[in-house]
């Protein structure tokens, strides 16, 4: 019988190393594969259940309601901006104020504060130009998202549609300014009266829309960072 020369024989290092490859191809294929299904369910998930409420904000609620036979639970959208008010005025106990129409100007009467201010001060400013308890705390976090607090806050920038003024980002661009102009007054005038002229304008412009203007830093919960400092001026603090 003729030997197999080294290396061409059924246990040689060639056909071993051949073997090793061909089994190591499953295993190093369906990692990528599962990888690739994974990413494809959670984007699923996350456009199916954008912004939504409810358990299926979590991606394993889907799969554990179809294992029970329950099928796939459908999106509950959020809550939009005046939704969130109602409740949270109904459990502070307040009523939420103004009407679309109401009175065009009341400004505060407090000390007047420019650059810089505090929650409690933008807080109690808005409670002096008749802001519910309830929206004038959401108004004082977004005043946090809009301006980091600032009266002198100011964007200009024509491409995003703004001609935002101060700690509210009012803006006037383009036909607001002729809409609002004449009941809150020109940019400049916010500018130059400070916190008191500005939470005045906040408050009329809170009486025409809610918190409409405002409503995307709500739901994109931006305002959540804020909200903390705000419920805290409520209450008397800083």
């Amino acid at each position: 019988m003729t030997t197999p020369a080294p290396g061409t024989g059924n246990t040689g290092p060639a056909l071993r190393q051949a073997q090793a490859t061909t089994d190591a191809l499953p295993g190093s294929a369906i990692v990528p594969v599962i990888m690739m299904g994974v990413g494809g369910y959670l984007m699923w998930f996350a456009v199916k259940y954008w912004r939504g409420t409810g358990p299926a904000v979590w991606p394993s609620y889907p799969v554990k309601s179809v294992l029970q036979g329950k099928g796939i639970p459908a999106n509950q959208p959020a809550p939009t901006a005046d939704a969130n008010l109602a409740t949270f005025e109904s459990d502070l106990g307040t009523v939420k104020g103004g009407a679309k129409g109401g009175p065009p100007l009341t400004t505060p009467g407090g000390p007047n504060v420019h650059g810089n201010v505090t929650p409690r001060q933008a807080y109690v400013a808005l409670r002096q130009a008749g802001v519910s308890a309830g929206a004038s705390v959401y108004l004082v976090a977004i005043a946090g998202v809009e301006s980091g607090y600032r009266t002198t806050a100011l964007n200009t920038d024509a491409g995003t549609g703004d001609y935002s003024v101060g700690l509210w980002q009012i803006n006037y661009f383009d036909g607001l300014y002729a809409e609002r102009a004449p009941y809150i007054g020109t940019p400049q005038e916010l500018l130059s009266g400070g916190l008191n002229k500005q939470a005045a304008a906040a408050a009329w412009l809170w009486r025409q829309d809610g918190l409409q203007p405002w409503e995307p830093d709500i739901t994109s919960g931006k305002i959540n960072a804020f909200m903390p400092g705000a419920l805290a001026a409520a209450k008397g603090g800083p």
